[in-house]
Parts: C-alpha cells; structure tokens; sequence
C-alpha cells in the first residue's frame, strides 16, 4: 500500500526525490570524493528526469524549448 502511494501521487515523489538527493550531495559531496562529483551529478541529473517525466504535464512543459518563433528576436 505504501509504496502505491509513493508511485501514485506526484508531490510525495517530488518531495521523495528531493530527499534522496539532498543525502546523496550531503553524503558523497566532500573535499576527498572530488573526482566522484560528477558521478553524483550525473545521478542526480537521472533522478531529476525521471521524476519530471514520471510526473509529466506541467513538469515536461516546463523543460521543452521555446518555439523557434519566439527565439529568432524579431
């Protein structure tokens, strides 16, 4: 049941996600893994897409580019 819930509603798996990522950063982001941050960057970067295309809408809008229209600055 619980984890139906944790898949079912989108803002329990933004809040979820954000949680594992701040642990992640405050877990592996020190001085002496300096050559593992872009490791913890490229799954944090995985996690954030997951969770913005799992919840879709809104989310997917946000991160499509403009039309080329709007961006040609006429």
């Amino acid at each position: 049941m619980f984890r139906y819930f944790l898949r079912s509603c989108p803002l329990t798996r933004v809040h979820t996600q954000c949680a594992i990522i701040a642990l992640d950063y405050k877990i592996n982001f020190t001085a002496e893994n300096s050559a593992g941050i872009p490791a913890i960057h490229e799954r944090v970067a995985e996690r954030v897409f997951d969770l913005l295309t799992s919840n879709g809408g809104l989310y997917v809008k946000i991160g499509t580019p403009p039309p080329q229209h709007l961006t040609d600055g006429n």
